[in-house]
């Protein structure tokens, strides 16, 4: 009976006028739905009630998928997890450090500060560990920092800390360890945080948004990418991104700064911004700042290069007096690090990047480190095979280091750290899986020397961190 009932009320023939009215409420109620996100999307408004009940329409698709893949919080948003967790779940069978020769047998090999999001855990972490007896020295941790937002003055339009830089999305990026084993870092868009040896946390500069690289030049001060607001050129919306180079102190002093769309400007270069049609709200995209710690032929002691990605561009600055020293686009494609090798060469990670269908990025082949002679005005790529042999590819962050004759490489975002020789043999590896079985982010990780980690392994053994590791 329930069956022909639901069979006749199927069937039921219903008035043109309905039809068209209901398609009428329908497109009216998309039209407006779309208006109010991008009416909160373009002026940043801080989400009230209104706000956050379009943001649960909007966001249902990203609901259902977090569902299905088992990272949905029933008592809050998805989980962070989808931020933080690799792109493609590669190298089956691989987790922790794999090392290639005993212990003790390779005393030309550093430490490492590995900085990971710790899938464990649900919380990024520093740790340092030495690479030729393959232990791990000390840890330090960001669990907290949810706290420090709490304290912060940061005025801002474009991100809420409390929500988009919680302990769960926290990434500690390219964390930078000082002698005394303080880190500072930040989460690509959070103002500079320290961490102590015990892993207590403090702002250290909390002025502005900074993201990328962290590097230390020639008298101790830090170089770091920041966001410039308001912006200082008229151009772009409200999500525009002016990047700037920052000189910031080890107590935390801004004691330099520029737009890199001025310096760019004001050095005859203008048009890699004004003269590309109506552009994107993204023009520069500074991912790299690397200082000249001593005189080399082409450079003294002071200049900075610069890698802007969006521009696939490696920039020779003069802070002293806002001179463009050199510049070149290409070969490399949106790279990711430059590295200053003697007096007369650099290294480039070349990303190798392209963008494809559907605004999305794609590596063609694989990435490379290429090498540019500034003399011979000349590019060669010494690891390509090997790049090629153990299929190392990243395609939006990812960096590395020349080691003698071998190199080490960052899969940022596929979980891979790997060091090896140019015919791809390995010396070691280590891939960021946890319990779970998922592969998590890095998070820009970086090489130590032999002398400075044995220094550094003393005073945090004589700290009194419970999390140093005593022997």
């Amino acid at each position: 009976m329930r069956h022909v009932q639901l069979k006749t009320l199927l069937l039921t023939k219903v008035p043109l006028w309905i039809v068209l009215l209901l398609g009428l409420f329908w497109f009216g109620g998309t039209v407006l739905l779309a208006g109010a996100v991008r009416h909160y999307y373009m002026a940043n408004k801080p989400l009230d009630m209104n706000g956050k009940i379009i943001e649960s329409i909007a966001t249902f698709p990203e609901t259902i998928n977090a569902l299905l893949h088992g990272t949905y919080r029933s008592n809050e948003s998805p989980s962070a997890k989808h931020l933080v967790i690799a792109k493609t779940q590669r190298f089956a069978g691989q987790s922790g450090f794999q090392f290639n020769y005993t212990k003790g047998k390779r005393p030309d090999l550093g430490y490492i500060l590995l900085n990971r999001y710790d899938g464990n855990k649900l919380y990024s972490v520093s740790e340092l560990w030495d690479l030729n007896t393959q232990e791990k020295v000390h840890t330090w941790h960001y669990a907290d920092v949810d706290a420090i937002w709490k304290n912060s003055n940061l005025k801002t339009a474009h991100l809420n800390l409390a929500v988009d830089n919680e302990a769960e999305k926290f990434r500690g990026i390219h964390a930078l360890l000082t002698e005394n084993g303080d880190i500072f870092t930040h989460t690509n868009d959070s103002p500079i945080i320290k961490a102590d040896a015990q892993s207590k946390l403090k702002l250290l500069q909390d002025e502005a948004i900074y993201h990328h690289s962290m590097e230390t030049n020639h008298d101790g001060n830090i170089w770091v990418p920041k966001r410039i607001e308001p912006k200082t050129v008229d151009i772009g919306g409200p999500r525009f991104r002016d990047d700037g180079i920052a000189l910031i102190s080890p107590d935390g002093k801004v004691l330099f700064e520029k737009s890199v769309i001025q310096l760019l400007d004001e050095n005859g270069l203008g048009y890699l911004i004004y003269g590309k049609g109506k552009g994107n709200e993204d023009p520069v995209h500074l991912n790299d700042i690397q200082p000249a710690l001593n005189d080399g032929n082409f450079w003294k002691k002071g200049d900075i290069f610069l890698s802007l990605r969006n521009q696939s561009m490696i920039v020779l600055y003069r802070p002293s007096n806002n001179k463009v020293l050199w510049y070149k686009q290409g070969p490399w494609m949106h790279q990711h690090d430059v590295d200053i090798l003697n007096n007369y060469q650099i290294s480039v990670f070349n990303n190798n990047a392209a963008l494809a269908e559907k605004n999305r990025w794609a590596v063609r082949g694989t990435n490379n480190v290429l090498v540019y002679d500034f003399i011979t005005d000349s590019i060669h790529s010494p690891w390509q095979s090997a790049f090629e042999k153990l299929k190392l590819r990243t395609e939006i962050q990812g960096r590395d280091e020349i080691v003698g004759r071998e190199l080490f490489v960052e899969e940022t975002e596929y979980g891979r750290l790997v060091q090896f020789s140019p015919d791809g043999t390995v010396s070691w590896q280590f891939v960021n899986r946890a319990n779970d079985g998922h592969i998590y982010l890095l998070n820009w990780s970086r090489l130590i020397n032999r002398e400075v980690g044995d220094h550094l392994r003393y005073k945090l053994q004589r700290s009194d961190s419970p999390d140093a590791d005593r022997s």
